[in-house]
């Protein structure tokens, strides 16, 4: 029965990291891309985190800065690496983008070790290592947004949600956290929920009682609950989730987007027909990049933090 429960999880994450099955868009060239792999950002309980640029390969004009995306894999917390969202960086960076996809901490099967905070701490811990290295990149440190599936969907809305979780003893806490914009592919809302539904139910359970410590409905998961943190400052949040996913309910971000909009803060949610935990068709994925483009046009040109 145990190994069953760990074949089971395996196959859970397995299907939680490969959110975007195949590449982004046959046609997006490297060749225009100039890529820094390995970037070191931070270390945390030894272990060194790391994270790959993505820019476009033409200079920026004298005193031109870009904006930045800091992509966010998923893997359900505790699988997945930075080289998974190459794809989408490799996009980003075609459109003008500065990319930063980034590696964090991933809790481990027994749930005794890298349990909460410790991937939303890395991933703050990001964002504010690029606002202090933003004029080497060229990057507007009022324009970095964030982009993530999944697990890192729900990390990267934290990040569009709240500032600085545990700023006692973290580097670099003279800088924001905050994103000016969130992308959030599939990832949930509300931790304190099982947001995954019919058979994946249990697997659900199981993965918020490692992830919180045996505690899936006590502080940790309020803390680490999107939807719990709206307010004025709340930056605008696109959503892209499958009609039919089990693995993360759409009614999630259902209720994530009615919260926003009754908080008049900018949510957009697209729900798209016939797919579940992830896009696999080459028409979701052409629509996903038209959705992605669109909003950081509207949201990164000019952008402020509150």
């Amino acid at each position: 029965m145990a190994l069953y429960r760990t074949m089971v999880t395996a196959l859970f994450c397995l299907v939680a990291a490969h959110l975007l099955p195949v590449p982004v868009r046959a046609a997006e060239s490297v060749r225009n891309v100039r890529f820094e792999g390995n970037v070191q950002y931070g270390v945390a309980d030894g272990q060194k985190l790391l994270l790959d640029i993505y820019r476009p390969k033409a200079k920026p004009a004298p005193g031109e800065l870009r904006a930045a995306v800091v992509v966010v894999h998923g893997g359900a917390w505790q699988e997945g690496n930075k080289e998974e969202m190459r794809d989408i960086a490799i996009a980003l960076a075609n459109r003008g983008y500065v990319a930063i996809s980034i590696s964090y901490r991933l809790m481990n099967e027994e749930g005794t070790r890298n349990t909460w905070p410790a991937q939303i701490d890395d991933v703050q811990l990001a964002v504010r290592w690029l606002r202090e290295n933003a004029a080497r990149y060229a990057v507007d440190p009022k324009r970095i947004s964030a982009c993530g599936g999944s697990a890192g969907g729900h990390l990267v809305t934290l990040l569009a949600t709240c500032e600085t979780l545990h700023p006692h003893g973290a580097a670099l806490t003279q800088h924001s956290s905050r994103v000016c914009a969130a992308i959030n592919l599939a990832g949930p809302t509300d931790l304190t929920q099982n947001f995954a539904v019919g058979l994946w139910r249990p697997l659900g359970d199981q993965l918020r009682g490692r992830l919180f410590a045996g505690k899936p409905s006590g502080p940790a998961a309020r803390e680490a609950s999107p939807l719990l943190h709206i307010d004025a400052a709340t930056a605008p949040v696109l959503i892209l989730h499958g009609r039919d996913d089990q693995i993360v309910s759409v009614k999630q971000s259902e209720a994530f987007a009615a919260a926003m909009e009754k908080a008049n803060r900018s949510i957009r949610l697209v729900v798209i027909d016939g797919e579940g935990h992830g896009f696999a068709r080459p028409e979701s994925l052409r629509r996903m990049m038209d959705e992605m483009t669109d909003f950081l046009a509207r949201h990164t040109s000019g952008a402020a933090l509150p």
